[in-house]
């Protein structure tokens, strides 16, 4: 069919763009709060170039720039509507530099009246589809994910901010919407001992337990590094 020969040529397209892309050599925040253990310390392997990175399919990398673009248009429109961000997203970093992430932005003032949120905040966005974006709504944010849940209380904690504001974006019809959630630190302690407990046990050449012994887990189903934990 003329719609799948085009799809292969953009896909090898995709895979031409990122083949030389070189890994990240820290451990990202944004995967540090991940429930299993051992799956956050294969990041960390993957980032000292211990393994061989798992390099995510087409469209996965499509579904990175819907987020992406999603995040900016969602950037713009609070802009637009008065909130007032720092030029330059923060970047926070521990343990020397092996553990970094980068904030999506941070809100200082409000040029509108009354401002509904207290300031300064952090701001944190993700683009999702209506599944997802439903579920955080119903559930929660730590219910629905403790890896965007670390995340946010990890960076809080390393730019002493009280509160962040959560924007989630319907991918599918461009509905909007956001949570105020307030710092826990034992939150992001928790966090914090996660990438201790990684770093430690890689210096010592120990693999971290699973968050199951049934590789038919629904983490483990989905996980990059299934091939490599099960083998």
């Amino acid at each position: 069919m003329l719609s799948d020969r085009i799809n292969v040529l953009i896909d090898d397209a995709i895979y031409l763009e990122h083949a030389w892309d070189p890994p990240r050599d820290y451990l990202g925040a944004s995967i540090a709060g991940h429930a299993c253990d051992r799956c956050v310390q294969y990041h960390h392997l993957v980032s000292i170039k211990q393994i061989p990175e798992v390099m995510p399919e087409p469209r996965t990398r499509r579904i990175f720039e819907r987020g992406h673009f999603l995040e900016a248009c969602a950037k713009k429109w609070l802009a637009d509507a008065g909130f007032v961000f720092y030029p330059t997203p923060a970047e926070v970093s521990d343990f020397d530099g092996k553990f970094k992430g980068h904030v999506d932005g941070v809100i200082f003032d409000f040029k509108g009246g009354n401002c509904p949120i207290p300031l300064p905040c952090l701001w944190e966005h993700k683009g999702l589809g209506a599944k997802g974006w439903k579920a955080i709504i119903k559930d929660g944010l730590k219910n629905y994910s403790s890896t965007y849940w670390g995340q946010i209380h990890s960076y809080m904690q390393h730019l002493e901010l009280p509160n962040c504001l959560y924007t989630i974006t319907n991918g599918d019809s461009l509905e909007l919407h956001h949570d105020l959630y307030s710092f826990d630190p034992t939150e992001a302690d928790a966090v914090r001992a996660k990438v201790s407990r990684v770093l430690t046990a890689t210096d010592m050449g120990e693999l971290l337990p699973r968050i199951s012994q049934d590789p038919a887990f629904y983490l483990c189903a989905w996980c990059q590094f299934r091939k490599e934990c099960w083998k």
